[in-house]
């Protein structure tokens, strides 16, 4: 699902998708006249409100807006909120959805022993809404890993990374450690937090689902709309009292049992390819 593929005779495909909504979206659109195949953009963000975020003329946001993003044949996202929204946003009618796959044999199933919490959070750094949860977060996580013992390990990077890790500065028991090898931090870990204002189906909370891990996020959207088994937390309070609950780890066990259970059945490529399949032949319809 993450590897480009440009075969020779592309567009004497029925259907050429592209996933990156900049410059090369739009070229894909200008060719449009001069082939028959199905041009589909698939959405794994909300490709609206980063355009508001990302830094450029008003005009080339304009362009986006209403010349490139609603002169596509069909669009796929990745959940059916932001397909629900792209219809609304541009009044193209030919709008799905299809998940993210995850194989769970390629990642750990992680063993829960012992009451300390080893939590992990794994994300992009490009976006303060991204960042300022996880922020806002730090001072609860910390108190009660103060009372429980642990540590929670904030990784990734991007142009946010230096000032995370100044506001992070000040806590024992929350660091930010920058870019690290997913496989081995997940491994280490016994729970995830999650929280964001900016996310579609974020690949690492699919990841620490298929890893064994009960995954706890705030309610934001994205999260509040997922079928799968997600702790949501509205508030500090709820955040505390998922993050003692889960220093018992039969409730990690089979929180986490329930979350790989989740990824095997709904995330598997067998199951995404079920819905990828239904959608194109939608798009060609």
């Amino acid at each position: 699902m993450d590897v480009s593929v440009e075969p020779d005779d592309a567009y004497e495909r029925d259907i050429v998708i592209c996933d990156n909504a900049d410059r090369d979206l739009a070229k894909e659109v200008l060719k449009k006249p001069f082939h028959n195949a199905a041009l589909v953009y698939r959405m794994r963000g909300d490709v609206f409100h980063e355009l508001d975020l990302w830094p450029i003329h008003w005009s080339k946001q304009w362009i986006a807006e209403n010349i490139i993003l609603p002169n596509v044949d069909g669009v796929v996202a990745v959940s059916d909120r932001l397909a629900d929204k792209y219809r609304h946003e541009t009044g193209l009618q030919a709008v799905g959805s299809a998940g993210l796959c995850k194989r769970v044999d390629e990642w750990p199933a992680v063993s829960h022993e012992g009451e300390e919490l080893n939590i992990v959070t794994l994300t992009n750094m490009n976006y303060w809404e991204k960042i300022r949860p996880i922020v806002s977060w730090a001072e609860p996580v910390n108190a009660v890993l103060s009372e429980v013992g642990g540590h929670w390990r904030v990784c990734g990077e991007g142009n946010h990374d230096d000032r995370l890790a100044d506001e992070l500065a000040s806590y024992s028991h929350v660091s930010y450690e920058g870019w690290v090898n997913a496989d081995d931090v997940l491994q280490e870990s016994n729970l995830m937090l999650h929280p964001s204002l900016l996310d579609g189906q974020p690949n690492s909370v699919l990841e620490g689902m298929a890893s064994n891990l009960p995954v706890v996020t705030n309610d934001f959207e994205a999260f509040t709309e997922f079928p799968g088994p997600l702790c949501v937390a509205s508030s500090a309070v709820e955040l505390k009292d998922y993050l003692r609950t889960f220093t018992d780890p039969n409730e990690r066990q089979n929180k986490g049992r329930d979350c790989r259970e989740y990824i095997q059945t709904s995330h598997s490529p067998e199951a995404i390819a079920e819905q990828y399949e239904l959608f194109c032949q939608n798009v060609l319809a």
